[in-house]
């Protein structure tokens, strides 16, 4: 009797339990991010108690938003020093004590001690980005990359659902402590579970020792720049994704505080269309991430994103209060669509761009392109609207979207030759 002398390959999408083989990499990578995600949306969710809590103007909460950019930012500048030393397993389990600390600070309701909170949660959120790249790099077949991290990334939008439906069950102003409570115990929970996590997901690379000299050194500031330059293709990619984040990071800041401050909306009320958002967002961005790797090219379906979040900022520079309830949830439909569908693709387009034992470093420079556009953006619009009203700043900020759409077409039709 003979047999054969190898074992099938479980990634091969010809053999039957495909799927299963890719469900646990997809899992440690999507969970992290969707916790963190939590974290990151509770905040403009529970915006409108917070700006009471804190005694500043609505316009004013840009400026923790800010913060939660600024704070990824600094880790992806230093990521090449510490993912490689803890590993992608390890990188996850510190974002979770760090993410800890970061609700610590928020409970507290002063206003620069929140700031400092939100630095701490942009970090924590930051963890999750160069770590599940870089183990859906090392456990998932290039053919489905598309699908893969478009699923991770629809785990951003599931944080989202969670973040929307706990501020919507803490709509008195004192409930945002509690809403923030019920946050620090799913990370803790997440903790365990990262903690029971198999090491073999953490040992796919050597781990290197750690070096003060590479966490401080000159280079973490520059080394993204030099990422740009030096992988083809990257730069006009990462040019088109700082705008689609403009667009994303206003919308996705200031919505319930536009809906609440703005128009005059119920809390509640725009707590749940904020859920809307978030959970037509996981459809839409599996089902793109489909429609990528069935025309295997990702840069197609972000090229025809990109014009509709343009739109779509438009569109809620033109919502009104009048609308029937069917007319706001169609709009909160068509947001959730267009304005925060394009991440997973934009990733697994940097991810086919890099050296595979380098993907987790790569995404970390595209990142720090993106999370500056995020810091930025919610400061900015603030102003914006502070000088304009919210319908223009809304209006102004879609340009970003269109600039992004005609980068990327440009990009298109050079490759197409």
């Amino acid at each position: 009797m003979t047999t054969s002398s190898h074992s099938p390959d479980p990634t091969d999408p010809c053999q039957p339990n495909h799927w299963r083989a890719l469900a646990l990499p997809g899992l440690i990578a999507s969970g992290p991010l969707a916790v963190h995600s939590m974290i990151f949306f509770i905040l403009p969710a529970l915006a409108p108690q917070l700006v009471t809590a804190a005694h500043i103007a609505p316009t004013d909460y840009g400026i923790l938003a800010g913060a939660v950019g600024l704070g990824s930012v600094l880790f992806y500048l230093v990521n090449n020093a510490v993912t490689p030393v803890l590993g992608p397993l390890g990188t996850l389990r510190l974002g979770v004590i760090i993410a800890i600390a970061g609700l610590a600070l928020l409970l507290t309701g002063q206003w620069p001690i929140m700031i400092a909170g939100g630095l701490l949660i942009g970090i924590a959120y930051a963890t999750s980005t160069p770590a599940g790249s870089q183990i859906l790099a090392d456990f998932t077949p290039r053919t489905v990359w598309g699908t893969m991290f478009s699923f991770r990334q629809a785990s951003v939008p599931v944080g989202g659902i969670i973040a929307g439906l706990i501020a919507a069950t803490s709509i008195a102003p004192d409930g945002w402590h509690s809403a923030l409570m019920y946050c620090l115990f799913i990370v803790a929970c997440l903790g365990l579970v990262l903690l029971a996590t198999p090491q073999r997901f953490n040992t796919a690379h050597p781990l290197v020792p750690f070096s003060l000299h590479a966490f401080v050194a000159p280079s973490n500031i520059t080394r993204p720049f030099r990422d740009l330059i030096t992988v083809k293709g990257m730069a006009s990619l990462v040019a088109a994704g700082c705008g689609l984040c403009v667009v994303h990071g206003a919308v996705t800041s200031f919505l319930v505080l536009y809906l609440t401050s703005g128009l005059g909306i119920a809390s509640r009320t725009a707590a749940l269309l904020f859920v809307v958002v978030q959970a037509v967002a996981i459809f839409g961005r599996i089902f793109f991430g489909a429609v990528a790797d069935r025309l295997r090219s990702p840069l197609q379906v972000l090229r025809f994103l990109a014009p509709l979040s343009a739109l779509s900022a438009v569109m809620l520079a033109s919502f009104d209060t009048t609308w029937a309830i069917e007319a706001q949830l169609a709009a909160a439909v068509t947001i959730g669509l267009t304005v925060g569908t394009w991440n997973g693709l934009y990733l697994s387009e940097i991810a086919r761009l890099a050296p595979q034992a380098n993907v987790g470093n790569i995404t970390a420079s595209a990142a720090v392109f993106s999370f500056l556009a995020y810091a930025i953006t919610p400061p900015l619009f603030g102003v914006l609207v502070t000088s304009f009203g919210w319908r223009k700043g809304f209006a102004m900020i879609a340009t970003a979207a269109l600039a992004s759409g005609i980068i990327l077409t440009l990009r298109h039709w050079r490759e197409r030759g």
